[in-house]
């Protein structure tokens, strides 16, 4: 029954045939999905007046919309926009929840109309082409509509724009990556392999102590483990270790953030956004790499396969015509023998009645063969007889029996 509440995500796929009441649920499964993300995201990401450092209501909602089918689309945009707009009013001024709402909505609806005209219903992130638009939509999107905000406001200061589009942005690059790959049979292979689970659980608790550290700098390191992860794993590997890591990160630089209010502030988050931001894409474009480099391994075994196969196949076949060759030779050798040792004169003649082979028994009428051979066969038949043979010879040429007997 699960599938009757998130249409669209990477999680689960909705059943077909679907009535009103089913496709209703999943609207306010939606709209109750986006309510709880848009609060945890006003609740526990700013501080200081400040905008959300990650928001990822939006890339559910943009999942959501760009896997459902169309004309599912305006009862979902209804229901996101309702779940924004009731998470907003609890935290923020009525009017900017009403300008924030209008805003992620025009975000999310464009992205998801980019993505679906772009790269259809089925988004694989593991190619190189769709990861392009993906990156192509995360970075220019959440830019139209920071400027819708800002155009809205008065005033909207410009470091906050920055801090609005680096959470959507953010937001949209590390959340929508997480849904698409997190479907059921990847849960199930993922839950089967304990060294994938293992390696996960590793990587969060060298995050933690990486993070909660002041000794080296930990951004190297991170993008180190999550490579390392993405090795493993691929795309699926690159998914949940950017996810992980800004999680993690954002909740330590929260905390930071909270213990150090000023100007400096702002600086210090959108550079660590921006550098959760670059491991991210980094992770993705690696992961896709190898899956890329993995399907052509494949392709290319396929291909010499079926090399390797026609190769066997005429070597059969020239292996059978040398056999067919041989039978061929065997039985002219054999008729030779028979005609170069009887008594009777056998003669070889094409259609224009021109003798191509004569018995050596020709020579008991005083002809050598090589004298007869290239003459007419008809020159060596009496007359009287020279019509019915050529009936016989023109039933037999096209196929017909015919008999007959000849005196001379």
């Amino acid at each position: 029954m699960i599938q009757a509440f998130f249409p669209g995500t990477g999680l689960i796929r909705p059943p077909a045939g679907q009535g009103p009441l089913a496709q209703a649920m999943q609207s306010a499964a939606v709209g109750l999905t986006v309510f709880v993300l848009t609060f945890l995201s006003l609740a526990f990401t700013r501080s200081g007046g400040r905008p959300p450092t990650l928001w990822c209501a939006n890339a559910f909602a943009l999942v959501c919309l760009a896997r459902a089918p169309a004309q599912r689309w305006p009862g979902l945009l209804i229901a996101a926009g309702g779940g924004l707009m009731a998470a907003s009013i609890l935290q923020t001024p009525l009017l900017l929840s009403l300008r924030a709402s209008v805003s992620d909505l025009a975000e999310v609806a464009a992205g998801a109309a980019a993505l679906r005209r772009l790269c259809g219903r089925r988004i694989d992130l593991s190619r190189p082409r769709t990861l392009l638009v993906f990156a192509g939509i995360a970075i220019l999107i959440p830019a139209i509509s920071g400027m819708l905000m800002a155009a809205t406001a008065a005033p909207f200061q410009f470091a906050r724009l920055g801090l609005w589009y680096c959470a959507h942005a953010l937001g949209i690059l590390v959340f929508t990556p997480v849904l698409l790959a997190l479907r059921p049979r990847v849960v199930q292979r993922l839950l089967a392999q304990p060294l994938d689970v293992a390696l996960l659980a590793g990587f969060t608790a060298a995050l933690f102590a990486l993070l909660d550290q002041h000794l080296i700098p930990p951004h190297a390191a991170i993008l180190a483990l999550v490579v390392l992860v993405t090795f493993r794993m691929e795309q699926t590997g690159a998914a949940i270790s950017a996810f992980l890591t800004t999680v993690v990160a954002t909740g330590f630089m929260l905390a930071e953030a909270r213990a150090h209010q000023g100007a400096e502030t702002v600086h210090s988050l959108l550079v660590q956004q921006s550098a959760l931001a670059i491991t991210t894409s980094c992770a993705l474009a690696i992961g896709a790499t190898l899956a890329h480099r993995r399907r052509l391994k494949a392709a290319l075994k396929m291909s010499l396969a079926t090399t390797q196969a026609a190769h066997a196949a005429t070597l059969t076949a020239m292996r059978q015509l040398k056999l067919a060759d041989q039978a061929l030779r065997a039985s002219e050798a054999r008729y030779r023998l028979l005609a170069d040792h009887s008594s009777d004169i056998i003669v070889r003649v094409d259609l224009q009645d021109t003798l191509l082979y004569v018995s050596p028994s020709c020579r008991s009428m005083g002809y050598q063969p090589e004298e007869l051979i290239g003459g007419s066969w008809l020159d060596l038949i009496h007359p009287e007889e020279a019509e019915a043979l050529k009936a016989y010879r023109d039933a037999l040429a096209q196929g017909r029996e015919s008999r007959g007997s000849w005196e001379h």
